[in-house]
């Protein structure tokens, strides 16, 4: 009741900042002047608002009491006043059969008639009234025709039965479409993953195109019989017509044997024609015939892969003896740089000897002045022939002549006998050393703190070592101990 005394006339909303803002709801018998005080009290604005806000307030209320006083007088001349005023939102929730069927609608600011919703209600009445009818007509036609209709047909089982097996063969149908399109489905993802491609031959090909393969079985079958029967039929006149005739003379018997043999090599000639064709009859090319040599005019003793066998252990067997001959002119042969080297360290070899042997070092040599001293025994044995020459002789021999008669000895003997000429003497000098050690007090102290590591030196440094690597060890256990506590922490 009180609100349809006091009903709403607006709502104004004012914004107080960017992103608040603020509502004043009016209605007929407020006073403007309490409710912008509470206004400006709820939302703490200035006194200098309340002016502004009155005016503004009573003007709307003033407006909506002219416009009911106008339209009470036109409606109460008229004799149809429906004037119903808006009810709060709170009352509008709680009764909705209120708004049912209002034939007049007040707006927010004023009350106005809303011929749209009478015009919308009156459309959906006659469409309503329409289906009702369009329902009446339908009823009465069937009504009519199922009068005319008498025959009823009777539906056996085995009808009943057809019926349920053209279901089942529909779903089997499309079961099987769907299991056809899932098993396509995954051969193209298979052979999305293959990259194989196949080759196919020619010959591939033919068989591909050509039938079964036990119908040209069959029919190669077919051809053989008839072949062998062909045969058959020539040789039996043969068999018949080898023996001499009574009426017949000799000259008619061989003419009739050769005419007869004439005939049976055509037709074998025909039959070899036959099968022994130069173009495929699938394909209708030509088949590949290849070329052969002549024949060798010369007999061989043994067959061809022995003789090719033995060839190739006879290449095998020359090509090893250039090898060795190769090897051996490498080794026998030394090069010119080589040779000069050589020759060079025997000659300075050689003048070593002569200076060892001459006493006098006035560069000759002879029986009374020489020195042997120093010389090794097998160096003396080699040289006993030219030794033995110069007691005979009584020979002066300087450096050159010493080198001509070392030269032909040289030539003269063995390998092992030059090297030793050649050797050049090793120097035995084994020197002592007299060199004592002196050892301070304060050196024996520390070897004194170091004896329980060992007695050797080396026994010390090893179990130093061991002991520096487990301190290194501890020092990172616990460096790696700190980092985890930091880490937790």
């Amino acid at each position: 009741m009180e609100a349809e005394k006091n009903p709403r006339i607006l709502v104004i909303t004012l914004e107080i900042s960017e992103n608040a803002k603020g509502n004043i709801i009016i209605h007929e018998n407020d006073d403007p002047d309490k409710v912008s005080e509470d206004f400006l009290k709820k939302y703490n604005l200035d006194r200098s608002m309340k002016k502004p806000l009155f005016k503004v307030i009573q003007s709307h209320q003033e407006k909506f009491k002219e416009q009911k006083q106008t339209l009470y007088q036109k409606y109460s001349s008229q004799g149809k006043l429906h004037i119903r005023p808006i009810p709060n939102t709170s009352d509008h929730l709680q009764n909705p059969s209120s708004n049912a069927s209002p034939h007049m609608k007040t707006s927010n600011s004023s009350t106005k008639l809303n011929y749209g919703h009478i015009l919308y209600l009156k459309g959906q009445e006659m469409k309503e009234n329409k289906r009702q009818y369009s329902e009446k007509c339908l009823e009465e036609t069937q009504k009519n025709i199922s009068k005319n209709l008498t025959f009823h047909p009777k539906i056996s089982k085995k009808s009943n039965r057809i019926l349920k097996n053209c279901e089942k063969d529909k779903k089997n149908t499309k079961n099987l479409e769907h299991m056809t399109k899932l098993q396509a489905d995954k051969e193209e993802q298979q052979m999305k993953e293959c990259f194989f491609i196949p080759q196919i031959n020619e010959k591939s090909n033919r068989i591909n195109e050509s039938s079964n393969i036990f119908d040209s079985l069959y029919k190669d079958a077919c051809q053989r019989r008839n072949s062998q029967s062909s045969s058959n039929i020539v040789k039996e006149p043969n068999k018949k017509n080898d023996y001499r005739r009574k009426s017949e003379g000799v000259e008619e018997f061989f003419d009739r044997l050769f005419s007869s043999k004439k005939k049976t090599d055509e037709e074998i000639d025909k039959i070899r024609k036959q099968n022994k064709e130069d173009v495929d009859k699938q394909t209708g090319q030509k088949l590949f015939i290849p070329m052969t040599g002549r024949k060798s005019s010369t007999s061989r003793e043994k067959p061809v892969w022995d003789e090719l066998f033995l060839s190739k252990i006879g290449n095998k067997d020359k090509l090893e003896d250039k090898k060795t001959k190769d090897s051996e002119k490498c080794l026998t042969q030394p090069s010119e740089n080589t040779c000069k080297f050589y020759e060079k360290f025997k000659l300075h070899r050689f003048e070593a000897l002569f200076k060892q042997l001459d006493s006098d070092k006035d560069g000759k040599i002879n029986r009374e002045k020489i020195c042997l001293d120093g010389i090794d025994t097998k160096v003396l044995i080699i040289l006993g022939p030219i030794f033995d020459e110069m007691e005979t002789t009584g020979e002066i021999l300087g450096f050159d002549d010493f080198l001509c008669r070392i030269d032909e000895l040289y030539m003269k003997i063995s390998p092992q006998d030059k090297m030793v000429l050649v050797k050049p003497k090793k120097s035995q000098s084994q020197v002592q050393f007299s060199f004592t050690p002196i050892i301070n007090k304060k050196s024996q102290q520390l070897a004194a703190n170091n004896m329980h590591l060992g007695n050797n030196v080396h026994e010390r440094t090893a179990n130093k070592k061991e002991i520096t690597e487990l301190k290194l060890k501890k020092a990172r256990e616990l460096q790696e101990m700190g980092i985890i506590a930091n880490t937790i922490r």
